[in-house]
């Protein structure tokens, strides 16, 4: 009796140690933190000394009942490897390098600093998801003293567990951000394309404006954004190596460089934009990173609202229906205006990345973790919807990146199945504004040869209504040709890629309008696409077909495909 009281009390004191070791590293106090989490430990070893004495191994044997002894001993032991082991010395090097140090606005990031945390905390994050696991995967104790005893701390180790997570996980996202943008050194040099998805690209959109952002010794700055037909080298030459198949697949676009993004692999888009930039200004990048207009309205969400030049204000709520729809309904709704305005609206296009990109930056703060944790999650909700990119020139940059899935379609690995869907708009126009795209991939069929097969939907609806269409003028519907003068008044024109995956196939491919659809071999695999089909306002494309993965895939079919803008309408 005087023994279970006993571990009880130490229960009771291991709970409240914990409780305190929370609130201190939510308050980022880390020193103390250090202090508690010493407490925490000589209680765990001093619980594990009753536990192993004979008559808790006599307990442990007993049937139904023992395992709670068993499990008891290995809960204390795993929590005790997480406290010294793991928690121990990642306090150790937040305490030895606080967030604040690691950044100012008058000097930017402080590189060796940086890296010297990142170093110090890398192998131990393997460590806590490792001991956390063990935990998680205890079974519930049976004896209801043990379970009343046990429980109320094993939630407060649940709290710190989250938080330790969380840590976790932000700093694996910042160290792979932090090696591909700073380099080793804190400098580097990036070419910034603000891709227009209402003008949509299978890379996400036309590079309508392009900025470059220097780290020079871990500081930032952003230089001004101008029009793409101002900062890249206009055609291609034999040098791109532009293959047959690129200029098939994008119907002869691939002749200027500004129309890379119609071919579905971004790396290959963001290597031509960051040659074409080189060959007009004769600055050399290190990479490219793109963004829509989708992006600017995630960091306006957290940095506050921009106010343009002509009045308009961009906020966490408006700025892509503002910049993708609302300024050109404004300005250019008429030929005339289009004549008069484009170039201006091109410019409110161009100021609204150039200062989002600012607002960003100035919005940096390393000494709050909060802060930290807000940047990255707006980063990664950017790369999750595809509306961020990021190709790097270097390659061990590139691969340092590849945790964040942040460069485009990944359709080089037979086991892990993606196909690719890709809708262009072939007449220069922002119908892309007015697309719904769903895309439906069904349950798998094993086949014999070890394969198995996917039923796959997709409907490209035009909801653009025939008075929007007949009212939005040239700039907005698009100009029209001798061929096709109607598409001026809201018909798309598309050009629709379908792309198998690594070691897969597509067939059985049919439309409700009867379409043409051409196969080529793109990058090692199979390609279809389709550029005759004209989707009439209030009407919709719709293609099923058939993919077959490799017998190699340990992973479902999965999809990628650019980012549309229904959401934000």
């Amino acid at each position: 009796m005087r023994t279970a009281d006993t571990l009880k009390a130490d229960a009771a004191q291991l709970m409240t140690g914990i409780a305190t070791l929370q609130d201190q590293v939510t308050a980022r106090d880390f020193k103390s933190a250090q202090d508690t989490l010493g407490n925490v430990s000589s209680r765990l070893a001093h619980m594990k000394g009753i536990l192993s004495a004979e008559e808790f191994d006599f307990a442990a044997k007993v049937p139904k009942y023992g395992g709670d002894i068993s499990n008891l001993r290995l809960l204390l032991s795993v929590l005790e490897e997480l406290c010294d082991e793991a928690i121990s010395p990642l306090l150790q090097s937040l305490s030895d390098s606080p967030l604040s140090s690691l950044y100012s606005k008058e000097h930017g990031i402080n590189v060796p600093a940086l890296y010297a945390l990142l170093d110090t905390v890398d192998p131990v994050i393997p460590l806590v998801q490792a001991k956390l696991a063990e935990l998680d995967a205890l079974p519930d104790f049976v004896i209801p003293q043990l379970r009343d005893m046990i429980e109320p701390a094993m939630a407060k180790v649940g709290a710190v567990d989250e938080l330790l997570r969380s840590y976790s996980a932000t700093f694996a996202s910042l160290k792979s951000i932090a090696h591909a943008l700073l380099g080793q050194d804190g400098n580097k040099v990036f070419l910034i394309a603000a891709q227009n998805n209402a003008e949509m690209r299978s890379t996400g959109g036309f590079p309508g404006a392009v900025g470059r952002l220097t780290i020079a010794n871990g500081k930032p700055g952003v230089s001004d954004f101008g029009s793409v037909v101002d900062y890249f080298a206009e055609f291609v030459t034999y040098d791109y190596g532009i293959t047959q198949e690129e200029m098939a697949i994008s119907r002869g676009k691939m002749e200027w460089t500004r129309g890379a993004g119609y071919q579905p692999d971004f790396c290959r888009a963001a290597e031509i934009w960051a040659r074409a930039y080189e060959e007009k200004t004769g600055i050399r990048v290190d990479g490219v990173i793109a963004l829509t207009p989708s992006t600017v309205q995630h960091v306006l969400a957290l940095t506050g609202p921009i106010t343009l030049s002509d009045g308009t204000e961009l906020n966490g709520d408006n700025a892509t229906r503002v910049l993708l729809s609302d300024l050109y309904w404004t300005y250019l709704q008429t030929s005339w205006e289009y004549r008069r305005y484009e170039d201006y609206v091109d410019s409110l296009f161009s100021e609204a990345a150039h200062k989002a990109f600012k607002a960003f930056m100035d919005c940096i703060d390393l000494s709050s973790f909060q802060n930290l944790q807000e940047l990255l999650d707006v980063a990664v909700t950017c790369f999750e919807k595809h509306e961020a990119l990021i190709w790097l020139a270097d390659e061990d940059d590139q691969a340092a990146i590849a945790p964040l899935h942040c460069s485009g379609i990944e359709n080089q690995d037979p086991e892990t199945p993606v196909t690719g869907i890709f809708f262009n708009t072939y007449i220069a126009s922002k119908t892309g504004w007015y697309l719904d795209q769903t895309i439906e991939v069904g349950e798998g069929v094993s086949n014999p040869d070890g394969t198995t097969s996917y039923p796959v939907k997709c409907i490209f609806a035009n909801i653009v209504t025939p008075e929007e269409g007949r009212s939005g003028g040239t700039y907005i519907m698009g100009p029209g040709t001798a061929y096709w003068d109607y598409v001026r008044d809201g018909y798309m024109k598309p050009i629709i890629m379908l792309w198998a995956p690594c070691g897969g196939t597509i067939s059985d491919i049919h439309d409700n309008v009867g379409a043409t659809w051409r196969e080529v071999v793109y990058e090692g695999n199979q390609l279809f696409y389709e550029y005759d089909t004209i989707i009439a306002p209030q009407n919709a494309f719709e293609v099923t077909y058939t993919v077959t993965v490799s017998a190699e895939a340990t992973a479902p079919l999965t999809y990628w495909t650019q980012p549309t803008l229904t959401e934000y309408r």
